[in-house]
Parts: C-alpha cells; sequence; structure tokens
C-alpha cells in the first residue's frame, strides 16, 4: 500500500491536529450561540414567557 503525497510540498496526505490559529479563530467565523439575559417582565410566571417577553424585545430594538 503506497502512501499519498503533495506533489507541490512532498507532505504527506493526512489529517493533521487541529492549530492554536484555528483554535482562536473558530469561533470568530462560525460565531456562539447568543445568549439573552432578561429580568423577570413583570407579569411573566413561566421561563416560556420570560423567554418570549425576551425575543420580543430583542425584535423590536
Amino acid at each position: 500500500m503506497s502512501t499519498a503525497r503533495n506533489d507541490i510540498t512532498g507532505s504527506l496526505m493526512q489529517t493533521k491536529p487541529a492549530s492554536d490559529a484555528y483554535r482562536d479563530n473558530y469561533d470568530a467565523i462560525f460565531g456562539k450561540p447568543r445568549v439573552v439575559h432578561a429580568k423577570n417582565p413583570e407579569g411573566c410566571e413561566t421561563t416560556e414567557e420570560v423567554l418570549q417577553a425576551a425575543n420580543d424585545s430583542a425584535q423590536n430594538s
């Protein structure tokens, strides 16, 4: 069985570990999920109501 080599660099064709630059920039490229911090609006009793109020507030701003 022969190993594959890059014709230009001569490097073996294999997956290499992620570099520090890759790890540092992964979130910049793909982003992180947005975290919403909201106070409990008046009249909201359940988590669902609080999240809905936060979403409504974010859409209106």
